[in-house]
């Protein structure tokens, strides 16, 4: 007989996200085309986790009934939110490196001489209008998000970290974005988002700060092999993230779904 502890879960529709409850974010939301288009839910779990653990906890969270009767999904038309309704057995998942405890990882955008913005304004270095999947590219902020031809001033492992995946998110937008021309907007967003969604400590003794929160994107199929969530357009945009906090045993899900519907 196995002792092996499943994982379960409870749904805390008590919380409340401050970044979508900000005035300001929902301004840029409205703006960038992504309003209705992002779901930030709450979980609590039963056992201790640990990240050599993550295939295990995922595919549990995906199929217990109290999470498919309560996770946020999006229509086929991208038009309103449903449960996922399903157990959604079949999930890859990648550890997302989530280290960043500084805005100084942006700090070479302002440089002038990187090519993207014109200095400590912020504002945008322009380029010609050029359509790159499906994002009609007109600066060399988005530029360097999108293609080779833009500057290269992050490594690919500065990439993988979630700062820099929420702040492209936010550059990038949904189909009917309105393109900020400054780049500050944009990391006020990524800012605000990733302090709602991890958690951070500081190293006892010193004055150094660390990431306690462990990361991990998720795609998840249904048993046919349908893929759910995200949607499978292979755009930058559609994220779905577990954020797993260890010591509280707390699970938030961040899921941002990008379609051609616009909400008001």
């Amino acid at each position: 007989m196995s002792d092996k502890k499943k994982f379960t879960f409870i749904h805390t529709p008590g919380r409340s996200s401050e970044f979508l409850g900000n005035k300001t974010m929902k301004e840029y939301m409205m703006k960038w085309s992504m309003k209705g288009h992002i779901s930030i839910q709450y979980y609590s779990f039963n056992e201790h986790f640990s990240i050599h653990q993550r295939q295990e906890f995922v595919e549990a969270f995906f199929t217990d009934p109290v999470v498919y009767g309560t996770l946020n999904c999006t229509t086929n038309d991208g038009v309103s939110w449903i449960s996922v309704g399903q157990p959604l057995p079949s999930v890859k998942v990648e550890v997302i490196p989530c280290t960043v405890t500084s805005l100084e990882f942006f700090d070479r955008l302002y440089n002038r001489a990187n090519g993207v913005t014109m200095g400590e304004c912020g504002d945008l270095i322009g380029c010609f209008d050029q359509q790159i999947d499906q994002v009609i590219v007109s600066d060399n902020l988005r530029l360097m998000l999108l293609s080779e031809e833009g500057p290269h001033l992050f490594s690919d492992a500065e990439k993988s970290q979630l700062l820099f995946r929420l702040f492209t998110c936010f550059c990038l937008g949904g189909v009917w974005a309105q393109h900020d021309t400054n780049l500050k907007p944009y990391i006020e967003a990524a800012k605000a988002l990733y302090k709602d969604l991890v958690k951070v400590e500081r190293v006892a003794g010193t004055s150094e700060l660390v990431v306690r929160s462990l990361v991990l994107s998720v795609s998840a199929a249904s048993e046919d092999g349908t893929t759910v969530m995200p949607e499978t357009t292979n755009k930058k945009q559609n994220l779905l993230f577990l954020v797993i906090d260890p010591f509280t045993r707390q699970l938030t899900v961040f899921f941002h779904n990008c379609s051609r519907q616009f909400f008001i």
